[in-house]
């Protein structure tokens, strides 16, 4: 379930860049954000670690605007400070819970955002 929803984000971040940019650059955006999205918990220690104040507010303000798809992914990782594996019964229902409103709510505001830019849209 986990899975299907990091498809559906990741398909939202597809139809939100095609709204506006051309198919090439929508794929690219949308691999960059997937791949940033995938290794979020290690940017964000490397941005927690950072002693420059003038580049570590802005590049968290940035981080907040990406989607964390470590989320999704929690085999052999790390949640609330305990080892978890999709393989034990370590994932309880409650997690599932609170990610899958974290899914519906990036995807509600991309595809919300999605269609007000493609109404704007002129094709002449």
């Amino acid at each position: 379930m986990l899975g299907y929803l990091e498809v559906l984000v990741v398909a939202s971040l597809a139809i939100f860049f095609s709204s506006f940019t051309t198919p090439y650059l929508s794929g690219v955006f949308t691999f960059g954000l997937f791949l940033i999205g995938r290794v979020s918990e290690t940017l964000g220690t490397m941005l927690a670690s950072l002693e420059n104040d003038w580049l570590r507010v802005p590049l968290k303000g940035l981080f907040t605007l990406v989607p964390d798809l470590h989320v999704f992914a929690i085999s052999g990782s790390q949640v609330d400070a305990a080892h978890v594996s999709v393989h034990g019964a370590f994932v309880t229902w409650a997690y599932v819970g609170t990610s899958s409103l974290y899914a519906l709510a990036w995807l509600a505001t991309l595809l919300v955002l999605a269609s007000v830019i493609f109404q704007r849209r002129d094709f002449v």
